[in-house]
C-alpha cells in the first residue's frame, strides 16, 4: 500500500533525547540518521521521534486588545495541536524577570514564536531573541497584531531577517486574517484594502488573505529542526536534576564533576555554557563561574565566552562575589518559581578578590560600548553597571558622590529604554538617596508614576503571589513614606518566607534611605510597626551568625488567623519568657482593649511544639491561658534557639523531657 502522507503532522521528527549522538553541528540541518536504510529502525526512530518544542511568549495581562491575543493565542494552541508538536506558554514577565527556568524553556526551545504587539517589551523581547540567536537557535517567529504602520515598519527594519506575521480582526469576524506567505501585500494599508475587497466573499478565495491558523502553519512546516546530540540533551537533563537539590554542598560537587563534560566539544557551546554558570549561580558558586569563565577565556578561538549573556554572568559574578552569603552545608534553600536572578545561598569561602568589582565594571561596559552600532542591550546589563557604581557608593561609607551619580545614570539609562520596576526602584532610591525630595524632582514623579502602574496591572496586594512583587510595592510605599502600606506588604513578604538574600537585597535598599535620606516624621503607630519590620528582616538576614541576644520580633498568629507583630525576651538565668504586642506611642493615654503582654516562667508553660508547616514557627501551650500561642520567628534559626531554651528551662525544673509535643497540628490546624 502506498505511504498516505499527513498534512497536518511536522514533516521534520526530532530524534528521540536517547539517540545515539549525530553530526554535531551549529547550522540548522535537515535530520539524517544513519539507519534510515533499515526500514524497522526507520519505523521505531519515527515512533519515539522527540517533538518539536516550540514556546510562545504572549502577553495576556495587559487590557489594551487582550481579547485579540487571546484569540492568537488559541490559533497557535490549534496548530500546534495539529501539527503534533508540544507548545509551552510563557508569560512576558516570567521571561522578562529572568527566571532560571522561563529563560532554560525560551534558549533551548526549538522554535520560538515572540508577540510583540505591546511596545514597550520590545527591547526586552529583541534582546532575548538575539541571546537565543547567539547560541544558533536560529527560528524565531515574529508575531504582532496589527497596529500602526510605523511601528511595524521598525520591526521590519530591526527583525528584517526574521519571519513577521501580522494578524487583524475585520469587524464582525470570529476569525484572525493573516497575509498569506506569497503575497505582495507590503503595508497594512494594503491588508486593510483587501479586508475590505473581501467584505462579500470568503477571504480564502482572495489568494492575498488567509486565517491567522493557516498561516502560521505554513510557517511552522517550513521549519527545518537541528539534531540535537545526546550528550547535550543529557548534559542539559543533569544540570536541571542539580537546580532540584536541597543540599547546597552536594550540588556544588555535581556541578563540579560536570565541569570536566564541557571538555566535549559536543557538549561545550553557548546555550550549555550559559545554562551551567546559571546553575552555579543558583548556588552562589560565583568563584567557579569566575574560574570557568577565566579557563576559557584562555583557549584560543574560543569564542563562546564573547557572547553577550555570558559577560553579563561573568561580571555579575565579580561583582558579585563581595555579598556572598555564608551558610553551613546541607542547610537546604527554598527555590522559588518567579526570581530575578536565582535563589543565591553559598556553601563556600567568599571569594572577595582585591579588583573583582573593578574588573566586573570593565566588562560591562565593553558589552554596553561593543553594543553602540545597534545591536540589542539588555537592560540588565545595563541596570549591572548600575549596580556596580551603586556597590561602591555603600562601601564607601556613602560618601564617594561620584559613583553615586553614576548609578543613577545607569539606572536611568535602563529605565528610559525599557521602563520596569528593578530600574525604576533603584533609580527613584538613589534619587532619594541623593537628597531629591518627590516635591521637587518631577523625574521621581513620573517614575513613582510608571512604579504604581506597573504594580497596579499585576493586581490588588493581597493576591500578589511573587516576592519580588510585593517587595516593590514595599520599597515604593517606604519612599512614599506610606507606612500603613508598608506594614501590609512586609507582612505579604514574611509570609512567602522568601530566603535570605531575597530579603538582603530589598531591606539594602530600606538602609541606603535611613541612612542618606531619613525623615523627621513622628514615630506614629504605622511608623513603630514598619520599625519592627524593619528588625524582623534584618534578624533574618542576620540569622547566619550565632544569635546571641535574648529579644526578638515575632509573629503571634491568632486564632482568626491574623498576625500580630510581638517581642519576645527569653531569660534563660531567670527561667522566663515575655510575649509583648507592638503598641502605639507612649503618647496614646490608653491602650487598646484586651491582653497586650505576657510574663511566663517555666512553670507556667505546658508545652512547646515545632511546626511542621514552616520551620520558622512553633506553638507554645502555657497554663492559667485560655489561649495557646503560635509563634512565627524572623528565621528557623531564632526558632530553633527558643525551642532549646525552652526546653532547657522546662527540663531544669522538674526534668519532665515529655512536654515536647511532637504532632499538634493536627489538633490545631494553625498555619
Amino acid at each position: 500500500m502506498a505511504e498516505q502522507p499527513n498534512a497536518d503532522i511536522c514533516p521534520i521528527p526530532l530524534p528521540p533525547r536517547t539517540a545515539p549522538p549525530g553530526i554535531i553541528t551549529r547550522i540548522p540541518s535537515a535530520i539524517t540518521s544513519p539507519l534510515s536504510t533499515d526500514k524497522h529502525a526507520t519505523n521505531a526512530a519515527a515512533h519515539f521521534a522527540r517533538k518539536l518544542q516550540i514556546v510562545l511568549v504572549m502577553d495576556l495581562k495587559a487590557a489594551k486588545n487582550m481579547k485579540i491575543r487571546e484569540m492568537a493565542c488559541n490559533d497557535v494552541q490549534k496548530v500546534a495541536d495539529s501539527l503534533n508538536v508540544n507548545l509551552t506558554q510563557l508569560d512576558f514577565d516570567r521571561l522578562d524577570f529572568g527566571e532560571t527556568n522561563a529563560l532554560d524553556v525560551f534558549y533551548n526551545a526549538d522554535v520560538a514564536l515572540v508577540d510583540v504587539s505591546i511596545a514597550q517589551q520590545q527591547p526586552s523581547l529583541c534582546y532575548h531573541i538575539g541571546v537565543r540567536e547567539s547560541m544558533g537557535q536560529s527560528y524565531n517567529i515574529i508575531l504582532t497584531e496589527e497596529t500602526s504602520e510605523s511601528l511595524v515598519n521598525a520591526l521590519k527594519k530591526t527583525l528584517a531577517h526574521l519571519p513577521l506575521i501580522v494578524y487583524i480582526l475585520p469587524n464582525d469576524s470570529s476569525s484572525l486574517l493573516s497575509v498569506d506567505k506569497t503575497s505582495k501585500i507590503e503595508s497594512l494599508s494594503q491588508l486593510k484594502s483587501g479586508i475590505d475587497q473581501i467584505a462579500e466573499k470568503p477571504y480564502t478565495k482572495c489568494g492575498r488573505l488567509v486565517t491567522f491558523r493557516s498561516r502560521l502553519k505554513q510557517a511552522l512546516k517550513s521549519v527545518q529542526i537541528e539534531a540535537s546530540a545526546h550528550s547535550r540533551e543529557k548534559f542539559l537533563s543533569d544540570l536541571r536534576k542539580a537546580r532540584e537539590m536541597q543540599d547546597v554542598a552536594e550540588a556544588n560537587r555535581f556541578l563540579d564533576k560536570m565541569r570536566h563534560r564541557l571538555d566535549n566539544p559536543d557538549v561545550l557551546s553557548v546555550d550549555t555554557l550559559y545554562q551551567f554558570m546559571l546553575s552555579y549561580r543558583d548556588y552562589q558558586n560565583y568563584d567557579a563561574m569566575i574560574s570557568l569563565y577565566d579557563d576559557l577565556s584562555r583557549i584560543e578561538n574560543c569564542s563562546f565566552v564573547n557572547a553577550q549573556a555570558i559577560r553579563f554572568l561573568y561580571a555579575f559574578a565579580l561583582n558579585s562575589s563581595h555579598h556572598s552569603l555564608m551558610l553551613l552545608p546541607n542547610v537546604s534553600h527554598q527555590c522559588t518559581e518567579y526570581e530575578r536572578k536565582a535563589v543565591m545561598i553559598s556553601y563556600s569561602v567568599k571569594r572577595n578578590q582585591e579588583g573583582d568589582r573593578d574588573r566586573a565594571l570593565q566588562t560591562v561596559l565593553q558589552v554596553t560600548s561593543s553594543c553602540n552600532d545597534g545591536a540589542a542591550v539588555s537592560p540588565d546589563i545595563i541596570c549591572l553597571a548600575g549596580r556596580i557604581y551603586k556597590d561602591k557608593f555603600i562601601t564607601s561609607n556613602y560618601e564617594d558622590r561620584e559613583s553615586l551619580d553614576k548609578a543613577i545614570e545607569w539606572y536611568r539609562r535602563a529605565f528610559d529604554l525599557s521602563p520596569l520596576e528593578y530600574s525604576g526602584i533603584n533609580l527613584i532610591t538613589l534619587l532619594r538617596a541623593r537628597g531629591e525630595t518627590f516635591e521637587n524632582n518631577s523625574e521621581m514623579q513620573q517614575i513613582a508614576v510608571v512604579l504604581n502602574s506597573l504594580l497596579g496591572r499585576k493586581g490588588a496586594l493581597a493576591n500578589l503571589s511573587e516576592y519580588w512583587d510585593v517587595a516593590t510595592y514595599f520599597e515604593v510605599s517606604v519612599l512614599a513614606e506610606d507606612y500603613p502600606k508598608a506594614c501590609q506588604a512586609a507582612l505579604k513578604m514574611a509570609i512567602l518566607k522568601p530566603p535570605i538574600w531575597f530579603l538582603k537585597s530589598t531591606m539594602e535598599n530600606i538602609k541606603l534611605l535611613n541612612r542618606c535620606a531619613a525623615t523627621m516624621s513622628p514615630v506614629e503607630k504605622e511608623k513603630q510597626q514598619f520599625l519592627f519590620w524593619s528588625e524582623f528582616f534584618m534578624e533574618a538576614i542576620d540569622s547566619e551568625e550565632e544569635i546571641i541576644c535574648g529579644r526578638f520580633p515575632v509573629l503571634i498568629q491568632e486564632v482568626t488567623k491574623q498576625y500580630t507583630p510581638s517581642f519576645l525576651t527569653l531569660n534563660v538565668s531567670e527561667g522566663s519568657i515575655i510575649l509583648s504586642h507592638v503598641l502605639e506611642s507612649s503618647q496614646q493615654k490608653k491602650p487598646p482593649p484586651g491582653i497586650h503582654r505576657w510574663h511566663f516562667t517555666a512553670a507556667n508553660i505546658k508545652a512547646v511544639s515545632a511546626s511542621k508547616r514552616d520551620d520558622r514557627s512553633m506553638f507554645l501551650y502555657v497554663h492559667e491561658n485560655s489561649d495557646d500561642f503560635n509563634l512565627v520567628f524572623p528565621s528557623a534559626a531564632h526558632c530553633n534557639k527558643v525551642m532549646s531554651s525552652l526546653i532547657e528551662m522546662i527540663n531544669e525544673l522538674d526534668g519532665n523531657a515529655g512536654r515536647v509535643l511532637q504532632d499538634c497540628e493536627a489538633q490545631n490546624r494553625l498555619e
